[in-house]
């Protein structure tokens, strides 16, 4: 229509310069005019598809699920409740949330530190049941109190159980006292050995120990349960 127009225009020839000159500033400001109303068309018509878009799936979220989804839920559930039990489970160790996320714990607890071995003696018994047949040590010290079961064999048979006196002696019979204060329990063997095949001809002695003494434990002052406890020797 403006090309129209303007064919019109130059075929008159009495139409002067200046004329020509308006009308051709006139033509630009229909141009640029017609071009821009088209742009802004199409930003309208892009702006138009995407609300339709949005409406469109706004419409399928709200319809009615398939029976394909209904099975993809329904296994999702599934999924999620093996989930939690695994979680729950004692035989994993761990008990907590989906996320696995536990609070940090403090390197200071509120509960008191107990103190080792005061436990040892709450409600602990005044004797404690001493063991007898536990084998003593070759470096046991011999004291007061202790046993020796003594065999005689060979020119002469018998046996003696004996026990050691406060002096730290033992007395056999047609030997006399024996000295055993301050000797460990291989060393008062040997000496009760020797002693036999000296005095007793043609006799050797087998011997062992029998019971061993018991040690009193006085436990006193600032103690939880103070008094006398009675101990083994081998303690």
């Amino acid at each position: 229509m403006i090309i129209i127009t303007l064919k019109k225009i130059f075929k008159r020839k009495t139409i002067s310069s200046g004329f020509l000159s308006k009308y051709s500033f006139a033509f630009m400001v229909l141009f640029y005019m017609s071009s821009f109303c088209s742009f802004s068309y199409a930003q309208i018509t892009n702006l138009a598809d995407l609300e339709l878009f949005k409406d469109m799936s706004q419409a399928q979220s709200e319809a009615p699920m398939l029976k394909e989804d209904e099975i993809d839920n329904e296994q999702d559930n599934s999924i999620k409740s093996k989930i939690q039990i695994i979680e729950s489970s004692s035989e994993f160790g761990y008990q907590g949330g989906n996320s696995f996320r536990n609070k940090p714990k403090p390197k200071v607890f509120d509960d008191n530190v107990i103190y080792f071995g005061y436990d040892y003696f709450t409600d602990a018994p005044a004797t404690f049941a001493m063991l007898s047949n536990v084998p003593a040590q070759s470096d046991y010290l011999i004291g007061p109190g202790d046993n020796f079961k003594i065999v005689l064999y060979g020119g002469e048979n018998n046996q003696f159980t004996l026990e050691v006196s406060k002096n730290g002696d033992i007395s056999i019979p047609s030997l006399g006292p024996i000295n055993l204060s301050g000797l460990t329990y291989v060393e008062s063997k040997k000496a009760i050995e020797e002693a036999v095949r000296t005095k007793i001809i043609g006799t050797e002695a087998s011997v062992s120990l029998g019971a061993l003494r018991s040690i009193n434990v006085f436990v006193f002052g600032e103690a939880f349960q103070p008094g006398m406890y009675t101990i083994s020797a081998l303690s």
